[in-house]
């Protein structure tokens, strides 16, 4: 209880440090953004299936190695083949906020350091991997920003503006999480179900 208590906390100051500083300017709006829609369903459509196709790639298996490849590839298709543009337009680029930076950095080796400290001080069982702390704290967190942040979110930006792109891009990464870890076809309804459909779509627009 107390863990997640401090957990919670951590969270939330996270969030309020990094949203603090300079944004980058806004994406050009669309006359007729038929296109930024039909782009926007065809990533979600791909992100709904994603939880169905199931390989084996390096050391990653089932959906998890699906989601690894539509993140790497679905940028370059989009950007470079279908639009023909820089991937500078979907964040690619040089930080504004570099105070950002740091703080990931820092939080990074906290995390580290706790996970081979706490263990030699309270003689619990060491379970860090390099393996696991790259995917989840470092790839595939940033390919979740580059598909919910830079591709789904600049495009309803186009189409609907700062606010309500903010607002949908955050709700749906939410949705996305809770279909992917609590809602499997294979498992069915969790006793949590309820709670998380609840509290991770507010997640994702406080992380936005």
């Amino acid at each position: 209880m107390i863990t997640s208590i401090i957990s919670t906390v951590v969270f939330v100051v996270f969030v309020l440090l990094i949203h603090q500083g300079p944004y980058p300017s806004r994406s050009t709006s669309a006359v007729k953004p038929v296109r930024e829609y039909l782009e926007v369903g065809f990533l979600a459509g791909c992100l709904l299936l994603v939880p169905h196709i199931k390989f084996t790639l390096f050391w990653y298996s089932g959906w998890i190695s699906a989601y690894l490849v539509f993140g790497i590839l679905s940028p370059l298709i989009l950007e470079w083949i279908v639009r023909r543009r820089n991937l500078s337009a979907v964040g690619f680029r040089k930080p504004i906020n570099p105070r950002v930076i740091a703080l990931v950095g820092v939080i990074l080796s906290l995390y580290v350091l706790s996970k081979i400290v706490v263990p030699l001080i309270t003689g619990a069982e060491f379970t860090f991997t390099w393996k696991r702390f790259i995917s989840n704290s470092i790839l595939f967190a940033f390919l979740e920003e580059v598909i919910f942040r830079g591709q789904i979110q600049t495009r309803l930006e186009s189409a609907l503006g700062t606010v309500w792109s903010w607002i949908l891009s955050g709700l749906f990464f939410g949705f996305t999480i809770i279909t992917q870890t609590t809602w499997l076809p294979e498992e069915g309804w969790r006793p949590r179900i309820c709670f998380s459909w609840s509290i991770s779509p507010l997640l994702g627009c406080c992380w936005g």
